[in-house]
């Protein structure tokens, strides 16, 4: 019986921070504002659009492409 509770215990303990990690991974990505999204959303869909809707993939996609950015989304990310 105690064996049985130590495994229920430890199955919940462990599905309590899987549940966790999500929230933890998001916090650390960076969450665009409207003037952000406004400013780079032309240059998303023209250079990024395979990577939409990730996100952290369109994010990521428009740093690598950082020399083809319009002027107002390339001074967004020089601030980054």
């Amino acid at each position: 019986m105690t064996t049985i509770r130590s495994t229920l215990l430890g199955v919940a303990f462990m599905g309590s921070l899987a549940g966790m990690m999500p929230t933890v991974v998001f916090a650390a990505e960076p969450v665009p504002t409207a003037e952000e999204r406004s400013a780079c959303t032309s240059d998303a869909f023209r250079l990024c659009f395979a990577a939409i809707p990730n996100q952290s993939a369109v994010i990521s996609c428009l740093k690598s492409k950082r020399s083809q950015l319009s002027l107002t989304c390339k001074q967004l990310f020089n601030r980054i």
